[in-house]
This record gives C-alpha cells, sequence and structure tokens, in this order.
C-alpha cells in the first residue's frame, strides 16, 4: 500500500487543475464530445459556442454551437430556442472540427435546442450556461440524438 502525506495529496490535486464539465446525452454513444475548455466568441449577429480538446499544440472543435442573435453582442445574461425559425434558416447550429474526420463537420437541423448564457458577453470574461440540443432524424452523424450540459466558457472578441 502507497502512503501520502496530505500535502503530497493537496500538490497532486491542485497540479491536476479543475476538469471542464462533461456534456452528456445518446451523442456521446456515436461522437466524442470531451473537451478541456470552452470559448464563447460574441460578435455583433452571432455568438459561437466552442468546446475545444487539447490534441497536442492543436485543439479539436468536438462541438461548435452557433446562434444567430438580433444586434449587437448582449451585456447580460441570455437564453435563446435554437429551433426557432429565422430567416435564413434555424437559430441554432452545430458543427465539429475535428482531426482525421473530415467526413463529420455538420450535425442535422435541430427538433429542439436551448442555449443559456449567465453574465456580460460584450467584454472578455468567464460565462457559466447551458445549452441542450437535439437533433432531427436523418442520415448525418447524430442524427436523432441529443447532447447537454453546462458550461463555463471564457468569451473572446
Amino acid at each position: 500500500m502507497i502512503r501520502l502525506s496530505p500535502l503530497a495529496v493537496v500538490v497532486v490535486l491542485c497540479a491536476c487543475g479543475e476538469a471542464a464539465a462533461p456534456l452528456d446525452g445518446s451523442l456521446t454513444a456515436v461522437c466524442d464530445v470531451s473537451y478541456t475548455r470552452a470559448t464563447l466568441e460574441a460578435t455583433d449577429g452571432y455568438l459561437s459556442l466552442r468546446f475545444l480538446q487539447a490534441r497536442g499544440a492543436a485543439e479539436d472543435v468536438v462541438l461548435k454551437v452557433g446562434v444567430s442573435i438580433d444586434g449587437a453582442v448582449p451585456s447580460h445574461s441570455v437564453q435563446y430556442d435554437l429551433a426557432e425559425a429565422i430567416s435564413g434558416g434555424q437559430r441554432g447550429t452545430a458543427t465539429r472540427n475535428v482531426l482525421d474526420d473530415p467526413d463529420h463537420t455538420l450535425f442535422p437541423p435541430l427538433s429542439r435546442g436551448l442555449f443559456r448564457a449567465d453574465g456580460d458577453l460584450a467584454h472578455d470574461t468567464i460565462v457559466k450556461g447551458e445549452i441542450s440540443l437535439t437533433f432531427a432524424v436523418g442520415n448525418q452523424l447524430g442524427s436523432g440524438r441529443a447532447v447537454f450540459g453546462p458550461f463555463e466558457a471564457e468569451v473572446v472578441r
């Protein structure tokens, strides 16, 4: 049996850092959506939430949730129905960009979807939120499946 001193346990726990909250749902059975960090790019007319997985010096985008918004970047908490029909399609989209998997970059349209971010999206900060996506039935990766969970993302401009 290996015994660690209390100081050694604290050092090991601090070195590990805090893990990103995992995404869950039936999509995880066909697609790895584990990530090491999340970013929220906020521009006038569009929000882009990226879940990134470190791969050496590069990063894969295991899930990107795009949200069409009206007007300027909000400086307050927001919630959007991602399946809402707007001019040009749906308010929300989902894609991915993973090395050695160029055939699976687009997910099906959404049959249901929620995006919530709590905080000021107009400034570089950290915001918490939640996503919930259910994809329409079809023949693409993720067809008929769901992915959901909380997130903590760095707002970037």
